[in-house]
């Protein structure tokens, strides 16, 4: 059974709290979906509607990938802790 943490900084880190409500929550249901579809982080493009209750998460993912809080598929990320995405299309 997979669990998520949170750090009790989370919601004032300066990548977090400029967001808005929708897309702090898109971010927040976006991990607790990675971990109970064990994805590794990788939210694949084709299950995006799926992720969230957020109306037009299309919307919200462009900020977030503003604020390196998530990158596209196939983006070489510099943190040791990203691992590498599957094939795809997806963030």
């Amino acid at each position: 059974m997979p669990w998520v943490r949170f750090d009790d900084q989370y919601p004032i880190h300066r990548k977090v709290k400029p967001l808005s409500d929708s897309e702090m929550r898109f971010h927040i249901e976006a991990i607790f979906w990675c971990a109970r579809n064990l994805t590794d982080g990788f939210v694949p493009a084709e299950d995006v509607s799926d992720v969230s209750a957020v109306r037009r998460p299309h919307k919200v993912i462009p900020r977030l990938v503003a604020r390196g809080l998530l990158h596209e598929a196939g983006h070489i990320c510099d943190s040791p802790k990203c691992p590498p995405a599957p094939g795809g299309e997806g963030w």
